[in-house]
């Protein structure tokens, strides 16, 4: 899943936030998703590739992988 996020010198401005990744699967994928199901681990202030899980269920995990690109 993609990500874009405005940036300088390999760095975001800010960082990613839960919404942000729960934004960009529903316009990726139409499925809306529960933004405080998902766990990031730590901030996401760099460009690159992360790994986040969504959490429907403590039983049901289900990795993302996120491409945060600059915008």
């Amino acid at each position: 899943m993609e990500l874009k996020a405005k940036a300088g010198e390999g760095k975001i401005y800010g960082a990613i936030t839960s919404q942000m990744v729960a934004d960009a699967v529903e316009q990726q994928t139409g499925l809306a998703i529960d933004k405080r199901k998902i766990e990031m681990g730590k901030a996401i202030k760099d460009l690159g590739e992360y790994g986040v899980v969504y959490k429907p269920h403590p039983e049901v995990p289900i990795p993302l992988k996120l491409n945060v690109t600059a915008a």
